[in-house]
């Protein structure tokens, strides 16, 4: 980016037309990405949650719990 801000000083037309529209779709998709990886740790957490309430048999061992939350 050094050398964008530099061509930018010299032609200001590049900072409205190139680098800003440039950093907002990066910022878009840095937040698009960030939003995702959200919501698949908080699909994670559901899915625990509700296999965890539905639990009805006491007889699962740990190790059974863990296989079929695919933690090992």
């Amino acid at each position: 980016m050094p050398l964008y801000k530099a061509f930018a000083e010299l032609f200001p037309i590049v900072q409205t037309e190139i680098l800003d529209p440039l950093r907002r779709a990066l910022d878009y998709w840095a937040d698009l990405e960030r939003v995702t990886k959200a919501r698949q740790v908080s699909d994670r957490i559901e899915h625990i949650n509700a296999f965890v309430a539905n639990m009805t048999d006491f007889s699962v061992t740990p190790s059974q719990i863990m296989l079929r939350l695919d933690l090992y």
